[in-house]
């Protein structure tokens, strides 16, 4: 899809996924790049403590809404910190559209 996508348009595709497993990311990004899509891959990063956090916040504080999310964090972080382990961008404090920019001057 990503491929017929980027046939059709004229501009850049922004997906946001998590990939933590380290054999679909390469399926995934391996083909893209095979098809002539130039990748760019970048890891929004914080911790554990700032993404428990983050879901409380999202759940209205009630994190059993978020348990599929809560249990994942561990090996998410592991996975980007060991096996996916492009770009990161340290997203502490930054506001969406600080992310943006930075990510737009890395891709110039």
């Amino acid at each position: 899809m990503l491929k017929a996508i980027n046939d059709s348009s004229g501009g850049d595709i922004i997906v946001p996924m998590t990939l933590t497993s380290p054999v679909y990311y390469n399926d995934i990004i391996s083909r893209l790049i095979a098809d002539g899509i130039d990748v760019r891959h970048f890891i929004l990063y914080v911790n554990k403590p700032e993404l428990i956090k983050r879901l409380r916040r999202r759940a209205l504080g009630f994190l059993r809404r978020e348990k599929f999310a809560v249990e994942a964090i561990e090996r998410c972080i592991h996975s980007f910190d060991n096996n996916i382990t492009e770009t990161r961008i340290m997203a502490y404090s930054k506001s969406a559209e600080d992310i943006a920019l930075e990510i737009a001057a890395l891709c110039k």
